[in-house]
């Protein structure tokens, strides 16, 4: 894995490492003609079962029970909806905040505001924070003991093994998403130069996380440096949620087990950073032509 020094990709949508609630790619919620078309385009839905149908269909989004700001965008939510994560982009800077309920259906509690990050991620269990070292485009966590608990001081924590890789090899990230099992990490790594830069880490208990494998699909290439920014990840690890910053576009990847290849791929339009509870009969979301913030739709 070569390239560019800091993360040659543009930021990902969801605006971790970059543009407030834009990042890459056209913000048009009609999706532009797909320029380099896939095998999979024309593929008939697969018939393995999987927690998200590969035809799973949404109702239209409703406003997530949780304060934000009117410009708020989504980061993250736990797959038990107990932990949210969003920025807000205010005069000269980006704001992130983090806030926590007790069980669904409340309405989330006072936001926690995290002065000076970058946020990717939150993991499944939502206490901890991916954040990202803007100088040297490396990774680096915040824990908690419990959720009524602030965020502690950043560390390298768990990414010491692919910062030296990054560092060695002269790329940087710029996006990732934990799977629902804490076990797997989808990050978009590299330079323009990078032809496949979204990455699968397993790990086989908690712990370092090793240099992750290139996902080398045609549906997940890179065109002129701008990538494919991962978004979220199934409860049974077979559906992958992601943004398509060459086309503007959400999409979803599914796979007939949980460490195979990727086969089948559709459209969710207008829903950056897409992803599901742990039964996927949940959807959120932040949509462009939206009024509220943060949406939720339930599956049909």
């Amino acid at each position: 894995m070569g390239g560019e020094a800091s993360g040659g990709n543009p930021s990902p949508p969801n605006g971790g490492a970059g543009e407030a609630a834009g990042g890459a790619g056209p913000t048009d919620p009609e999706p532009k003609p797909d320029p380099f078309p896939c095998a999979s385009d024309a593929a008939v839905p697969p018939g393995f079962a999987a927690v998200c149908s590969p035809v799973i269909e949404w109702a239209a989004g409703a406003a997530a029970e949780v304060t934000t700001g009117e410009n708020a965008s989504l980061i993250g939510v736990t797959p038990d909806e107990l932990t949210v994560v969003w920025l807000e982009p205010e005069t000269s800077e980006v704001a992130y905040f983090v806030a926590d309920r007790a069980s669904i259906g409340d309405t989330f509690g006072e936001p926690q505001r995290l002065a000076g990050e970058s946020v990717l991620a939150v993991s499944p269990d939502g206490l901890r924070l991916v954040v990202l070292a803007d100088d040297q485009g490396t990774l680096l966590e915040r824990t908690r003991t419990d959720r009524s608990q602030p965020f502690g001081d950043r560390s390298e924590g768990d990414f010491a093994q692919l910062n030296a890789d990054a560092q060695a090899n002269g790329y940087g990230f710029s996006s990732c998403a934990f799977s629902p099992d804490g076990l797997g990490l989808f990050y978009t790594a590299g330079g323009f130069d990078e032809r496949y830069p979204l990455h699968e880490s397993r790990r086989a208990q908690p712990g370092a996380w090793p240099v992750g494998a290139a996902i080398e699909a045609c549906e997940l290439e890179a065109h002129g440096g701008v990538g494919r920014y991962p978004t979220g990840i199934s409860s049974d690890g077979k559906t992958l949620f992601y943004y398509d910053a060459w086309r503007g576009v959400a999409r979803a990847a599914w796979r007939e087990t949980s460490d195979g290849p990727f086969t089948w791929f559709r459209d969710l339009g207008d829903k950056r950073a897409a992803q599901v509870n742990a039964a996927c009969d949940a959807l959120y979301y932040s949509a462009t032509e939206s009024a509220a913030p943060i949406l939720i739709s339930p599956a049909l």
